[in-house]
């Protein structure tokens, strides 16, 4: 902690951030910002040279977002929660400037050759076809782009499953719980295998309680299933690093696709895209709410269907024919 503030006490952080004089703290925390930034670009070399750039950048962003929230001048109350704050703020600035480079400089084709493109997918193609008719209104299109999306990621999804059938079920699941959808029982087996009965009632109870998950932030949540995943996965993890690997998955990783990447839409003219990794939370909310309202729909249907079909069975099945009792004329 001396090292971060060069000997400067939390409690002088706090007045000066009270003080609202911003430039005071940076000036103290400058050589740990740049020595996080030098550490994140090693393991992305490609990108190191927008080293200076991302400092700039992220001093900016602390200099109007993040020091004067309420929240983290909170964490000034105490020196292990204030360096773990401010380390956290870098590292998903650092992740969100590193995408918008990856946006625009498309790595490698690494991925492209083992996950078959769905540009060249004929289904996917007719399926978007929705673009030619310009005659639907704004709303109408706004969701047939939802609706593509939603195709697009069901379409990943089944090509990680081919490919990669060990980690599959573990990226679904850690996706379930950054939407903070109801997980089910299906899903921690998917995950787990030969999870106890009694450790998926124990997480159904834990995540049924709003503010342990739908309020919750994600290191929270993945610290409370990180033993799951040491217990029936054999995965010695941290919550941080289960946060790191699902971000991989989800952004790319040293010039490999994620899933934002597979996802883009093009028709020729028009480009559409997920870069703020936000929206694509709530795109995943929003994608789990209607898996689950299709599959109750389905249901509902099924048992209509069945009671119609017991009650013409009722009707219509042969049953025995009652034995008539023979009456003799005397």
């Amino acid at each position: 902690m001396n090292k971060l503030l060069k000997s400067i006490s939390a409690h002088q952080i706090a007045v000066w951030l009270e003080a609202q004089q911003y430039e005071r703290v940076l000036e103290h925390c400058e050589h740990f910002l740049k020595g996080k930034i030098r550490a994140y670009l090693k393991n992305f070399p490609a990108y190191n040279q927008h080293q200076q750039d991302f400092f700039q950048e992220i001093y900016l962003h602390l200099l109007t977002k993040t020091f004067p929230s309420k929240s983290f001048r909170e964490a000034c109350d105490d020196e292990h929660r204030f360096k773990h704050y401010f380390t956290r703020t870098i590292f998903n600035q650092l992740n969100t400037l590193l995408q918008r480079e990856r946006n625009q400089q498309r790595g490698s084709m690494e991925w492209e050759r083992a996950v078959a493109p769905f540009e060249n997918d004929a289904d996917a193609q007719d399926r978007a076809s929705w673009l030619e008719d310009k005659a639907q209104t704004h709303t109408q299109e706004a969701r047939q782009l939802l609706a593509c999306f939603q195709l697009r990621f069901g379409q990943f999804l089944n090509q990680f499953k081919m490919l990669f059938p060990k980690i599959a079920p573990k990226l679904a699941f850690l996706l379930k719980l950054t939407a903070r959808a109801r997980v089910t029982a299906e899903d921690l087996k998917n995950c787990f295998g030969d999870i106890a009965i009694v450790d998926i009632q124990e997480i159904q109870y834990h995540f049924s309680i709003k503010d342990q998950y739908q309020e919750a932030d994600d290191l929270s949540v993945f610290e409370f299933v990180r033993p799951y995943f040491e217990r029936y996965r054999g995965e010695t993890a941290t919550a941080q690093s289960i946060q790191r690997w699902l971000n991989q998955q989800i952004s790319g990783d040293r010039g490999r696709k994620g899933i934002l990447d597979y996802m883009q839409i093009k028709d020729g003219v028009h480009f559409w895209e997920i870069q703020d990794k936000r929206i694509f939370t709530d795109f995943l909310h929003y994608h789990y709410q209607q898996e689950e309202l299709k599959v109750h729909t389905e249901l509902a249907h099924a048992q209509t269907l069945e009671k119609k079909k017991s009650f013409w069975q009722k009707i219509f099945s042969p049953s025995a024919t009652p034995e008539l009792e023979v009456v003799r004329v005397q």
